[in-house]
């Protein structure tokens, strides 16, 4: 965050926990958190879901799936041309998205 605004998201904090402001480019909108909770969200963390990653990996990963639904793109078509490095990448990324540390292309883990 630069100056109470988030750098990925364009969320701004604001000074009260009653309210949440959002900025984007040329308009503002207000939220009330108190009746819906953090609009912001967990911003440490992919959106992108562990399991249907995992699923896709298990299943798709030869073909890149996986690797294409995070945002990898390169390596997405690294793996579809590559059958998953012989599997063996496909291997590597089962395990390390049971494991947690697999991350999307920017560079947040998807553990949710």
């Amino acid at each position: 965050m630069e100056d109470g605004i988030c750098t990925y998201c364009n969320y701004k904090e604001s000074i009260s926990n009653e309210s949440a402001t959002i900025v984007n480019n040329s308009y503002q909108t207000n939220y009330n958190t108190s009746n819906y909770g953090n609009t912001h969200g967990n911003s440490n963390v992919s959106p992108k879901g562990k399991w249907p990653t995992f699923a896709l990996c298990l299943f798709l990963g030869v073909f890149g799936f996986h690797r294409f639904y995070v945002g990898k793109i390169g390596t997405g078509i690294l793996y579809f041309f590559t059958a998953g490095f012989c599997g063996f990448g496909v291997l590597v990324d089962c395990v390390v998205i049971l494991a947690g540390a697999f991350k999307d292309g920017n560079g947040l883990p998807v553990v949710q």
